[in-house]
This record gives C-alpha cells, structure tokens and sequence, in this order.
C-alpha cells in the first residue's frame, strides 16, 4: 500500500471564491471516494495563488504503479470539480509516493 500525493499552484483567471475552493475539494474527495480510493484534500494561500494537494491511498505492487494508478484517480477528481480546471492555470506540480507501514 502506498499513499500517492500530488500538489499543484492554481493560479485562476478568474475569480475564484472561498466556497468555489470548498466545492472544488468537497467534489475532489468525493469523486476520489466513488472511485473507491481514501482521499485526503487540502488548500492554502489567499488570493490570486493557491496551492492544492490531493492524496489518495493506492493498493499496488510497486511505487510506480502505485503513482500512476494514484496520479490517474486524482486527475479525475479534479476534473470532476466544479471549477473549469482550464480557469486553474495549474503549475509547479509535484508528485509523491510513499510506502505505508503494515499495521
């Protein structure tokens, strides 16, 4: 098991609210949770640039797969959200992959 993690900058060209942020994590998680992954989704910054990072547990064999697989849900997510990701202008993207410890 792995947890695969991507963050990304959202620098949208238009105006985006409080609650389009909310919304835009409340459908990411969701739609991640129908996909039958436990995701996790948080925001921070103000203004004109927010960050967005988006986690999900992955069961694979190995990392890379785990990434892909994990990378591929959280596409999806996103582009579930109600906020027209093309408006996001997303940068600086960084992904992540660690293993979990068996309990």
């Amino acid at each position: 098991m792995f947890t695969v993690g991507v963050k990304f900058e959202l620098h949208p060209r238009l105006t985006i609210t409080l609650e389009d942020v909310s919304d835009l994590i409340e459908s990411v998680v969701d739609t991640l949770d129908d996909l039958g992954f436990e995701a996790d989704a948080s925001s921070s910054g103000t203004g004109a640039d927010l960050v967005l990072s988006v986690e999900v547990v992955v069961d694979a064999a190995d990392p890379l797969e785990a990434q892909a697989i994990g990378i591929g849900a959280i596409v999806q997510g996103v582009r579930a959200g109600q906020v027209d990701v093309a408006d996001l202008a997303p940068t600086g993207l960084v992904t992540s992959t660690q293993t979990l410890q068996p309990a």
